[in-house]
Parts: C-alpha cells; sequence; structure tokens
C-alpha cells in the first residue's frame, strides 16, 4: 500500500470542528498552548463559540483549520502512520510542508496569521469572492470566464469540478449566466478571491517571510498546487508557496500524478470530505481502484489508528 497524506482548504469549516480531538489528546493541547502563544488568542475559544459567518473569515478560517490539521498531523505521528507522500490543498499545502518535514510546526503557525492577513487586506471587504462549475471540461470554464471577465479559474478539483475566482460582481455575473445555460454552480464559502490576479498584493506582501523561512529539503514526495508536481528544492517550494496566491491550484493534476505512481490509499485530514471524494472522481476517470479515509474528528482518528498503524 502506497499512502498519501492529504491536507484540506478553506470550504468546510464548521464551529465545533475537532474539538473532540482537542479535549483528547495531549498532542492536539500542545499544538494549541503554541498557537495561543504565538498569537495571543485561542482558536479553541473561536471554533467553540463563533457563528459559522465569524468562522468563515479568512483570518478565522485559515489559523484555526491549520492548528486542526498539526494537531491531528502531530497525533499521526506519534501513531507511527506512515506515509509516502503529502498534498495540501491551498492553506493545507503549509501543513503537507510540515508533514514532509521541510518546516517546523512553531514556524508554520507564525506564518499563517501573515498569509491571512495579507489575503484579506489584498482585496476591500465583500468586493471578491469565489464559485465551483460542475460537468464542464477546462477549456470551456476558460472560455466563459473570459467572455464574462473579471473571473478566472482557480481550482481544478477532480474531472467536471473546477472553481473560479475573481470580483463579487464578477462571480455574480457568472452565477446568473450558469443558470441561464443550466450548469451546476455554487458560490463557495471564501471571503476572499484566492489563487486569482487579485490576490498579487498579498503575494508581493508573503514574499519577504516566506523568504526567510527556516526550510530542509522533504524527506517525502511533496506535491505542489502550482505546477501539480512533486518539488524537493528548497528555493522552488518558497516560489510556489507564494505563486500559489494567484495561480491556479493543479489538485486534478497532482491527484493524476499520484494515481499513476500506484498510490492507493488517500488519507485526508480536515473537517470534510471533500478531497477525498476529489480523489474517487479522479481515479473512476482513470479506472483506477483506491481508498480513501477522512479523518475529521475522535471517533475518526481512532479508526484511522486501527485501520493503518
Amino acid at each position: 500500500m502506497k499512502t498519501v497524506l492529504m491536507f484540506s482548504g478553506q470550504g468546510d469549516q464548521y464551529p465545533g470542528m475537532f474539538l473532540d480531538v482537542f479535549d483528547s489528546y495531549k498532542e492536539a493541547e500542545d499544538i494549541l498552548r503554541t498557537a495561543k502563544e504565538l498569537w495571543g488568542n485561542d482558536p479553541y475559544k473561536i471554533i467553540m463559540n463563533s457563528s459559522q459567518e465569524i468562522l468563515n473569515k479568512t483570518e478565522n478560517t485559515q489559523t484555526c483549520l491549520i492548528v486542526c490539521q498539526l494537531a491531528v498531523l502531530q497525533i499521526l505521528q506519534k501513531m507511527r502512520i506512515s506515509y509516502q507522500a503529502a498534498i495540501g490543498f491551498s492553506l493545507g499545502e503549509w501543513a503537507a510542508l510540515v508533514a514532509v518535514g521541510s518546516v517546523s510546526k512553531e514556524d508554520v503557525l507564525k506564518m499563517i496569521p501573515q498569509r491571512a492577513n495579507a489575503m484579506e487586506r489584498a482585496t476591500p471587504s465583500d468586493s471578491g469572492g469565489m464559485a465551483v462549475l460542475l460537468g464542464q471540461k477546462d477549456v470551456f470554464v476558460q472560455k466563459l470566464c473570459q467572455e464574462i471577465g473579471e473571473v478566472a479559474p482557480s481550482n481544478y478539483n477532480c474531472p467536471g469540478n473546477i472553481s473560479v475566482a475573481g470580483t463579487s460582481k464578477g462571480i455574480d455575473r457568472l452565477l446568473q449566466e450558469a443558470e441561464k445555460r443550466g450548469i451546476p454552480a455554487k458560490r463557495i464559502a471564501i471571503t476572499v478571491p484566492s489563487h486569482s490576479m487579485l490576490m498579487e498584493p498579498a503575494e508581493k506582501e508573503l514574499w519577504p517571510s516566506v523568504e526567510g523561512l527556516p526550510m530542509i529539503p522533504p524527506n517525502a514526495e511533496f506535491i505542489m498546487n502550482v505546477s501539480g508536481k512533486a518539488v524537493c528544492k528548497v528555493n522552488e517550494i518558497r516560489k510556489n508557496l507564494v505563486a500559489q496566491l494567484t495561480h491556479p491550484v493543479l489538485f486534478r493534476q497532482s491527484l493524476e500524478l499520484l494515481l499513476e505512481q500506484e498510490y492507493d490509499m488517500f488519507l485526508e485530514v480536515g473537517p470534510g470530505k471533500t478531497l477525498s471524494g476529489f480523489v474517487k472522481r479522479t481515479a473512476k476517470a482513470m479506472g483506477k481502484t483506491v481508498s480513501t479515509f477522512s479523518i475529521n474528528n475522535f471517533c475518526t482518528l481512532q479508526e484511522a489508528q486501527n485501520l493503518l498503524s
């Protein structure tokens, strides 16, 4: 069995996520303690007390998600669950970077508030957004975005599932046009136009911090969003981490690469099962048989230990 560890991005977050993990494992408490010391606020309280609207704010979403993912990663590593590759979707790429031993958990916890704040500052409040189109080919979505203007493909998730990002007006026009043409489409619960050129100010702001981030080559295969390929050179990793803000996430292409290399177990860490769904649809399109498992609470974490350790 060849195992890939996957970390999700924004979109599936919900109040109360992973609280039973933090309540049950010392390793998770340690991550919370470190985060509180670095940030001056308590992500546990935000997860427990916030409404969905408050949690959907980019700063809260990214900080809370990374704490949950790093906590589960620390527990999995103590369980000695092995994996040969790691991949993350957008924000999740930072957790995957820790999983392959390239950066420390502490340094990533320092970076994520900077990333979130830079993305928030890049566009005025409510001026941008994202949506997903279903059942369409890449070329069609690309042409549709060009016709509408102010939007562009941002995430190639799996066959027939492409996200777009752009201005709020552009997203509104896209959704209206999709409804006219009978194309399934919906808005995504993200408050910034991630992975689009509207994030260029954030890219420029974040680069000095990423350039100075202590980093070593990965100790497992590390597939990156910008290229859809394995990257091992530190300088290239740095550039891709920042370029990710303005370039589409090539997740489908990344999965195709892993499936071609005969990876057959995909272990997802995140509050939902979105990435596992992407894996299944991509594998089906390629005629591959795979197993997926989503870790999103205490019970699934225990099941993962029984299944894989």
